[in-house]
């Protein structure tokens, strides 16, 4: 079980993910999730799971060539 320190900001990152797969997009480019989050433009999305226990980024979510995704096996 992850657990996510900064809730809110995770928790919408992770429910827009979570949307863009269930609609058969299973990577998304991160620049538009940040654009889409209204999240600052120069964030970067690993850095709002730097803190969670266990590591959500790299076990949970990855990042390829600027599109992030689930990791799934």
């Amino acid at each position: 079980m992850f657990r996510f320190p900064k809730g809110e900001q995770q928790r919408r990152i992770i429910l827009a993910l979570k949307s863009h797969y269930d609609s058969g997009e299973f990577w998304v480019s991160s620049a538009r999730l940040i654009a889409e989050l209204d999240l600052r433009p120069n964030a970067r999305l690993r850095d709002f799971f730097k803190k969670s226990n266990p590591p959500a980024w790299g076990q949970l979510l990855i990042e390829k060539n600027g599109m992030v995704g689930f990791r799934l096996g």
